[in-house]
């Protein structure tokens, strides 16, 4: 009787750790508004007129009127302009595109992000991931991070360690202290909520070289080819 009733437990105790490791996950979520519409703690993304960009809250249009988006990783060899850092990152998400924090029906909070853009139930983290600073990229192409023609950047640190029980679960939040690694800080002239007053937004900066970069760079190959013919 009592090795029949050890057997028992020994199998109930394996079942609820079996429901323990069920319910684990790896979650990541990131957010530019943190708290609730009360009150402006996160900082919008805006245009070079410190206007809140667009996120459109109509899956068919993303790709051309809203942000996008997305955590990863940077492999080595980047020189830390904006085209390097995005050619050299690894997105992680598991969403095609951004969640839009919406007010109320369709209208959506412009500039602003609040979701969950990594989640996996195996409780598991990509095995590139592992040990890596976790970055968050912002673009401006809604369903591809590596299209975008304009992005901000921010790291936020390790990815925390998973546990084999509990799994993980871990924020991102842009608050008005955060600092943009790629991104201009503007003055915000179109406030993002109505009834909000944010003080400062951050501009996307492009991946394309500067027309007098690119001027210079084809003089200097045109001088080099001058001093080879001579």
């Amino acid at each position: 009787m009592r090795a029949k009733l050890y057997t028992i437990l020994a199998v109930a105790g394996l079942s609820m750790a079996g429901m323990l490791q069920s319910d684990a996950a790896v979650t990541l979520s990131f957010a530019t508004q943190t708290g609730t519409s009360n009150g402006p703690n996160g900082l919008p993304f805006v245009d070079v007129n410190g206007a809140a960009l667009l996120n459109s809250a109509t899956p068919a249009t993303y790709a051309t009127n809203s942000l996008f988006a997305a955590i990863g990783y940077e492999t080595a060899g980047s020189d830390g302009s904006a085209a390097g850092v995005l050619s050299h990152f690894v997105s992680i998400s598991t969403s095609p595109y951004m969640v839009p924090n919406l007010l109320s029906g369709s209208t959506p909070r412009n500039g602003l992000f609040s979701g969950q853009i990594y989640f996996n139930a195996a409780n598991a983290l990509p095995a590139g991931a592992v040990g890596q600073n976790a970055w968050v990229l912002i673009g401006d192409n809604g369903t591809d991070i590596s299209q975008s023609t304009h992005i901000a950047a921010y790291t936020f640190g390790l990815f925390g360690t998973v546990d084999a029980v509990n799994g993980l679960t871990q924020s991102f939040p842009l608050t008005s202290a955060s600092v943009p690694i790629i991104g201009l800080e503007r003055t915000v002239t179109t406030q993002p909520i109505a009834g909000n007053t944010y003080a400062n937004g951050v501009e996307l900066v492009s991946v394309v070289p500067e027309p007098s970069t690119a001027l210079l760079g084809a003089l200097g190959v045109l001088g080099l080819l001058r001093r080879r013919r001579i």
